[in-house]
């Protein structure tokens, strides 16, 4: 637990007002205040004299007593001088748990990040996580049984043979297997201390690795010894892939656009720009001077002599996370949502494969002859014999599909849905959930409760199902589209609006039971993302490119809106409105874009505190004031339009639907059916006196001592007798005053006086755990009033 003191200083004084001077015909009158000379000097800075560290429930703990006590020096050269100390934020409660406290309830996936097939053996493969695990296949995927652990944090494999294989970690840390991933061993030290990111060997004595901190190493000698090149890959941090062609020829690539191309083995380095407008995150390199690029927003970019890259982007907008290449010709890339996307032709056109096999995100591909395989982050394994025009699912975790969206009744009651038609139900706040039979193995991405009782979900080829027993039975309902559906959204328990690609909006009446189509699906119009409702009767939907429009008389008619955005062509993906309506957040897929309106969408704001994001996924408004935004692996809430900002990122998976009842009661679901709640924020009670400090008792509590004081001061708060403000109730504890209070004054001007401080805190048994802190405003003020 961490005690923060933030100090404020404030100054008045007396005012001295001059005779005025008068004139025979007119008179002025000249005034000015004179302040307190005040003087302040904080010490109470050192780490020691203002944490409690962790602190063990029911223990009661202090800050410091001894040199570094929290003192306090205070003076006026000309008039008396008085400290005062209160709650920063009067809010009545001393210590609040000031971060987000989440719990994952549900976790039936493992966050895969490596994929590497055996050279020359299409069915060996093996597969490492971010929790250390590994696994393995040795019948060309038809199971994927685990393996020895390492560290956390494992990124990359690297197979070189049936037996041999090379993993990439945290902190610089290389472990080989030399039993086919029976266990692992670490290899010796690499002096690399950042997250490897990735790791690529042409033997089981040649490797190379590069981390996150930009730093490279290479091998001759079985992970023996490690080297630096003599001349390292310039530009810095964020490398993110490296793939070693031979023993001399091997490739890397930078989180920017940017490649580097060594020729001997990996000690000098040369840099290749691909001219990709955003991040690329991985390449492929089938020979010596073939070089393939994947990059955000569907951008690829090719090489064919190793020195220069061309565009061969593909038609998608979702970030391409892998690539696998056949030649200079052949090439699969893989991203989010199950994108995947495949040229025969070098770049110039491109064909979506693997149809709806996933909307899992996939995060690696590899190939070896015409056998390919593709992971996904929740325990996916896909597969394709012929160089990927055509794909198989594998494996996929007990209750593992993807979670896409999840709508909260109350403080215990919220369906969740996701991929092969799952749905999920708690009834205890998120902390257990139970499935429910939807009656359809479609992908649902969207889910509204109307009661505790009635709520729809819709989803692929126009899949919408209802339940009117709280989820007891589901029943498919006629939709009248086989457009897939991407949202929905109820008004007043009754009205119902849904909205899918082609921009295919459809409507209820009757709480869901029956359907209208307001606007059919269109070739060439853009895709719908999401609707929300605003005032009665009102309603906002958001798009591709930019879409985003406005309905006044309950969907039946709309009207094109427009947002001057920072990135043209921006794909809207979620849009939420707060409890008044005029209130509009919308959420770009863009890094750091989301755009604010406050009314009713004259104008709208781009705060520039948004930028701590990633790409949006959900976004929600608390009441009238508080946004949060759910990314790719984080959530960040704001208060004011995000001028400032408190960030959570404590998300191994990409979080697919996030939904709030309020600022401390909300539930996270995403990839492999992860589900995530909030926990309520705990807080710590003022001392109150009555052996609040003794074990077993069931109230926390959280005060302040005046150890001692020093110089001129006269104490108006009791000192303790024994100048130790120990844990004990005999001391002079109390609670920090809601409104400034007198701790000591001066006797006099031109005196300088000091006051110690002392902070204690005893949490319950049942103190939620979490990082407490209490803001405590200090000030001197003059003159001293008694």
């Amino acid at each position: 637990m961490v005690l923060a003191v933030v100090v404020v200083l404030a100054a008045t004084g007396h005012a001295l007002s001059p005779s005025p001077v008068v004139g025979a015909t007119s008179s002025t009158v000249v005034t000015m205040e004179v302040p307190s000379a005040t003087t302040f000097v904080d010490g109470c800075q050192a780490v020691a004299a203002v944490s409690l560290g962790i602190v063990q429930p029911d223990t009661p703990a202090t800050t410091a007593t001894g040199a570094q006590v929290c003192r306090f020096t205070f003076g006026s050269s000309n008039d008396t001088a008085m400290l005062r100390l209160s709650q920063y934020d009067s809010s009545g409660t001393a210590m609040v748990d000031d971060e987000p406290n989440w719990a994952t309830t549900v976790s039936d996936s493992e966050p895969q990040r490596g994929l590497s097939i055996v050279p020359g053996l299409s069915s060996r493969a093996f597969i490492v996580n971010g929790w250390g695990g590994s696994r393995s296949t040795s019948d060309s995927g038809a199971t994927w049984p685990g393996g020895g652990g390492m560290g956390s944090g494992c990124n990359s494999v690297s197979a070189n043979t049936t037996n041999d294989a090379w993993a990439g970690c945290d902190v610089g840390t290389i472990y080989k297997t030399t039993n086919g991933g029976t266990s692992w061993s670490l290899t010796n030290a690499t002096g690399a201390t950042g997250r490897v990111m990735s790791i690529d060997s042409i033997n089981s004595s040649s490797a190379m690795f590069v981390t996150f901190d930009g730093e490279l190493r290479y091998t001759t000698d079985g992970g023996g010894t490690w080297q630096a090149p003599t001349t390292p890959p310039p530009g810095g941090t964020y490398f993110n892939k490296v793939d070693m062609v031979n023993a001399s020829t091997a490739y890397m690539l930078r989180h920017s656009n940017t490649v580097y191309k060594t020729t001997n083995g990996g000690d000098t380095w040369s840099s290749i720009s691909t001219g990709a407008s955003g991040s690329c995150k991985s390449i492929d390199a089938p020979s010596a001077l073939v070089v393939w690029a994947a990059c955000d927003g569907g951008d690829v970019r090719r090489s064919v002599d190793g020195a220069t890259f061309a565009d061969a982007s593909t038609s998608s907008y979702m970030p391409m996370r892998d690539i696998a290449a056949v030649d200079a010709n052949t090439a699969v890339a893989v991203g989010w949502q199950g994108e995947m996307q495949r040229t025969t032709d070098g770049g110039s056109s491109w064909t979506r494969v693997g149809g709806d096999i996933t909307a899992e995100d996939l995060v690696a591909i590899e190939r070896e002859g015409t056998r390919m395989y593709a992971i996904g982050a929740g325990g996916l394994v896909i597969s394709s014999n012929d160089t990927g025009q055509t794909w198989v699912r594998q494996r996929v975790r007990a209750n593992g599909e993807r979670l896409n969206a999840v709508a909260m009744v109350d403080a215990d009651l919220a369906w969740a849905v996701g991929d092969a038609g799952k749905i999920r139900r708690t009834d205890d706040g998120g902390a257990t959930w139970a499935n429910q039979a939807s009656g359809t193995t479609a992908i649902l991405r969207g889910v509204t409760a109307l009661s505790p009782t009635v709520a729809v979900a819709v989803g692929e080829a126009g899949s919408i199902v209802r339940t009117t027993n709280g989820g007891t039975t589901w029943a498919p309902v006629a939709s009248g589209t086989t457009t897939r559906l991407n949202a929905v959204s109820g008004d007043s328990g009754r009205y119902l609006l849904a909205a899918g690609d082609g921009g295919v909006v459809l409507r209820s009446d009757d709480a869901g039971v029956t359907w209208t189509t307001v606007r059919t699906a269109a070739s060439g119009t853009d895709d719908l993302n999401d609707i929300a409702w605003a005032n009665p009767g009102e309603a906002w939907l958001v798009g591709d490119d930019e879409t985003l429009e406005q309905s006044t008389d309950g969907g039946r008619t709309w009207t094109a809106r427009t947002i001057p955005v920072a990135t043209p062509g921006e794909a809207f993906v979620r849009i939420a409105v707060s409890g008044d309506g005029e209130s509009v957040v919308v959420g770009p897929w863009n890094y750091g874009e989301i755009y604010v309106t406050r009314n009713g969408g004259t104008t709208w704001t781009n705060p520039p505190g948004s930028s701590i994001l990633n790409q949006t996924t959900d976004v929600t408004w608390h009441g009238s004031s508080v946004i949060t935004t759910a990314s790719v692996t984080a959530l960040a809430s704001s208060g004011d339009d995000f001028a400032t900002s408190s960030y959570d990122e404590n998300f191994w998976l990409m979080i697919g639907g996030y939904d709030a009842l309020d600022t401390s009661r909300a539930i996270a679901v995403g990839e492999g059916g992860t589900i995530h709640r909030q926990l309520p924020a705990g807080t710590i009670s003022d001392y109150g006196g009555g052996n609040t400090w003794g074990s077993a008792s069931t109230t926390s509590m959280f005060g302040v001592c005046l150890q001692q004081i020093g110089g001129s001061s006269l104490a108006d708060w009791t000192v303790d007798p024994s100048t130790s403000c120990q844990a004990l109730d005999s001391d002079p504890w109390r609670a920090v005053p809601t409104t400034p209070d007198t701790v000591a004054h001066t006797g006099g001007s031109a005196q300088t006086g000091t006051a110690d401080l002392v902070f204690g805190l005893r949490p319950a048994e049942a103190t939620p755990p979490g990082r407490y802190r209490a803001k405590v405003r200090v000030e001197v003020i003059a003159p001293w009033v008694p």
